[in-house]
């Protein structure tokens, strides 16, 4: 394929993708407004050398309706295409069962699925910073540890004992949790509100640590961030839940800043808070499955005295220095 050139010729080329498919992006830069028809731009080459290592301007395309039907070369990388005289077009269409680029010493993001694993203890900031995160990068949100909320909540509405392992690992896989934006759903009943409760927080460290709800879990997790770009947070995320993910960040905050932080949420004595997060960063580091801990390659961010945005910051720049989001 081959875009029409000056005198108007039409060739077919290998590796070279024709107007049909440029049409619509040529010229879209980020917040410009459409440029030159695509019959006014020479061949775009797939088969260039150095595009893999040193790309020049680069056009990101995902390549959906217009490819439909073509054969694509899974050799080589349909989304990075060297073009010069273009400025950065980016065109979000869903097709998830497209060829990713390879040999380029890393995954297609694209296509493959992006994940931000923001982990740490209760009180740091994962999930003001990591809905921030997300709304900043235009990303899924999603909270694990309301998934283990509901999972405390229903037990505790149900009157099942919460040391008893096989009857919560029962609980918890007949459950319907739907975590969407800003909501969670529970069997079809918003608790959004009521799993934030006190006591529900304290149940949810006690039934997480079982064997059996983690796994149950974690296959749903799993399962929800199969698809897309995420960004997710919680404390076993970057070990267990998705050790692969491109980046991996461990927030911590002193244990007094912690405790005002979530004093300050829930309303309760900063003192009680302070003892009551003792009791659990001791049972979240020391249960045998999923435990507390920061994963080897990821990085720590000690957010006492930094705002929202300074952490947010932080972690798109770490995001930018690999590759995952434009600068």
């Amino acid at each position: 394929m081959a875009l029409p050139g000056p005198g108007g010729e039409q060739k077919q080329q290998s590796g070279v993708l024709g107007g049909p498919d440029l049409a619509a992006l040529v010229g879209v830069e980020l917040g410009q407004q459409p440029g030159p028809a695509a019959h006014m731009l020479g061949p775009v080459h797939l088969d260039r050398p150095g595009y893999h290592h040193q790309p020049s301007p680069l056009v990101h395309l995902v390549l959906g309706e217009p490819l439909a039907g073509r054969e694509l070369d899974h050799d080589r990388a349909p989304l990075v295409l060297g073009v010069e005289h273009l400025g950065l077009a980016r065109l979000n269409v869903e097709f998830g069962d497209l060829p990713g680029a390879h040999g380029a010493g890393g995954a297609n993001f694209i296509l493959s699925g992006m994940l931000i694993a923001i982990d740490g203890p209760a009180g740091a900031g994962k999930s003001t910073v990591a809905r921030a995160l997300a709304d900043r990068l235009r990303l899924t949100y999603l909270d694990s540890g309301a998934m283990y909320r509901c999972v405390a909540l229903a037990a505790l509405r149900a009157g099942t004992p919460l040391d008893d392992a096989a009857a919560l690992a029962r609980l918890a896989r007949g459950l319907e949790i739907a975590p969407t934006a800003g909501h969670v759903v529970l069997n079809g009943e918003d608790v959004t509100d009521a799993i934030r409760a006190p006591d529900v927080s304290a149940a949810a460290s006690q039934v997480s640590v079982h064997q059996g709800v983690r796994e149950a879990m974690v296959e749903r997790q799993r399962a929800l961030i199969t698809d897309g770009d995420h960004v997710v947070e919680g404390r076993d995320i970057g070990t267990v839940v998705s050790p692969d993910a491109a980046l991996k960040v461990f927030l911590t905050a002193s244990d007094s800043e912690r405790a005002r932080r979530r004093a300050a949420e829930t309303d309760e004595p900063v003192e009680q808070v302070r003892t009551a997060q003792a009791a659990r960063d001791d049972r979240d580091s020391q249960r045998e499955h999923g435990a507390l801990r920061r994963a080897t390659d990821s990085t720590e961010i000690d957010t006492t005295g930094l705002d929202v945005e300074q952490v947010v910051d932080l972690i798109v720049g770490m995001a930018e220095e690999r590759g995952l989001v434009g600068r």
